[in-house]
């Protein structure tokens, strides 16, 4: 995928509870026509990682795998 891609999604037809999720947050519900567009941001997003843990130890922390 470039950086100028545009992802479209619209929702057509008749359809009961659907909800757009992003990133895990609170979801937004969606009618029938809505259309959402995705593209790149002008700005740049930094990310800030913990020195001693994995992608991977987070990710198990994040979704409880392993918990009884």
């Amino acid at each position: 995928m470039r950086d100028s891609s545009c992802v479209e999604v619209s929702l057509s037809g008749d359809a009961e509870s659907v909800f757009l999720t992003l990133d895990g947050q609170k979801g937004i519900p969606m009618q029938s026509g809505d259309c959402v567009r995705i593209v790149r941001a002008p700005e740049r997003l930094k990310l800030i990682q913990p020195p001693r843990k994995s992608y991977f130890d987070i990710l198990r922390s994040k979704l409880k795998w392993g918990e009884a």
